[in-house]
């Protein structure tokens, strides 16, 4: 390497199929890895909890068929039983898709939902 910078470009460069395998794998892995830890977290439980019985949500969506797989945002607890959460993802209803965003708190142990948009 010290000789040529570019000698591990060559070695990808033979090896295409291995490499592209590689990469192909290493992205499945960490979707897979934020699927799980998102979808089924606590907060996404009460927030689809919460989506399923409240009613402005379901004049808007009709009746919820299911959740889109993925599930991104952001989860931060501390060890005083508090914590934050911001989520998005997507609903599929009746009426079509939507796009949603929920905001929730962590209080005493308990996830309570801040907001719900809707879009």
């Amino acid at each position: 390497m010290r000789k040529n910078p570019f000698a591990g470009f060559g070695f990808m460069i033979e090896h295409l199929f291995e490499t592209w395998t590689f990469t192909i794998v290493g992205w499945m892995g960490l979707v897979l890895i934020i699927v799980l830890t998102f979808g089924n977290s606590n907060p996404f439980s009460t927030t689809k909890k919460y989506c399923e019985n409240n009613q402005k949500i379901i004049e808007k969506t009709g009746e919820i068929k299911y959740y889109g797989l993925l599930v991104g945002g952001n989860i931060s607890t501390d060890w005083d039983a508090g914590g934050h959460a911001d989520l998005s993802f997507t609903i599929v209803g009746e009426k079509g898709n939507f796009s949603a965003k929920s905001e929730l708190i962590k209080s005493n142990g308990k996830w309570q939902i801040v907001e719900v948009k809707i879009e």
